[in-house]
């Protein structure tokens, strides 16, 4: 019986690896779809910045604080869409460009997009 006890052994061990990478997918996957979802609101943040300041430049109907207001608001959907980017290269085994912000692998020195040193971090 000691070798069903051996197979049955890494069996589960095989099977308790596949759930583990499984979740981490699955995790990978919620973050891309979160990502995705600060980048679309970003995106509109920066129209509406732009109209703003259009608008401002033109009439001076805006206020400094309605475009600071707008551009704090961008500032902290970046810093969100960085932190969710940083976790999701986490899970995929790879790090975060901390200039370009692109991910690299884990094991990298330099950014392979951008040249930065990756050691300063």
């Amino acid at each position: 019986m000691g070798i069903v006890d051996d197979v049955m052994v890494n069996a589960k061990a095989a099977i308790d690896d596949f759930g583990k990478k499984a979740t981490d997918i699955a995790d990978s996957s919620v973050l891309a779809i979160s990502a995705n979802s600060i980048k679309n609101e970003i995106e509109k943040k920066l129209t509406e910045l732009g109209r703003v300041y259009y608008l401002k430049t033109k009439d001076s109907s805006i206020s400094k604080d309605e475009i600071d207001d707008l551009i704090g608001e961008i500032d902290i959907l970046t810093e969100q869409l960085n932190a969710i980017k940083a976790k999701r290269a986490f899970l995929r085994s790879k790090k975060v460009c901390p200039k370009c912000k692109r991910e690299v692998p884990k094991d990298s020195l330099f950014c392979n997009k951008c040249g930065a040193d990756l050691n300063q971090e």
